[in-house]
């Protein structure tokens, strides 16, 4: 009997703006379960005005996942409000 690995796919995101974040989420939310694929989101809340040390530790959460336990990611880089998370995230 073959067993088949559900696939699994990160999502990063910023969370300022709460109800753009639920539509989407829940939008990719209906996909994989279309076809069974098991969604994980690194959330975090990261503001323009936030201190350094309070953005640096939030962001902390991007670093959690493993790359290799995932098939593939999303990134909602729109959500982000620094040219350098995004450039940090994506490497």
């Amino acid at each position: 009997m073959l067993i088949m690995k559900k696939k699994k796919i990160a999502v990063f995101v910023n969370g300022w703006t709460t109800d753009f974040i639920e539509t989407v989420l829940e939008g990719i939310r209906q996909e994989a379960a279309k076809d069974g694929v098991d969604i994980f989101v690194f959330l975090t809340y990261v503001n323009w005005g936030d201190p350094a040390v309070e953005s640096k530790s939030q962001l902390n959460v991007f670093h959690l996942p493993k790359p290799d336990d995932f098939d593939g990611a999303i990134i909602l880089a729109n959500t982000f409000n620094m040219a350098t998370i995004e450039q940090n995230n994506v490497s």
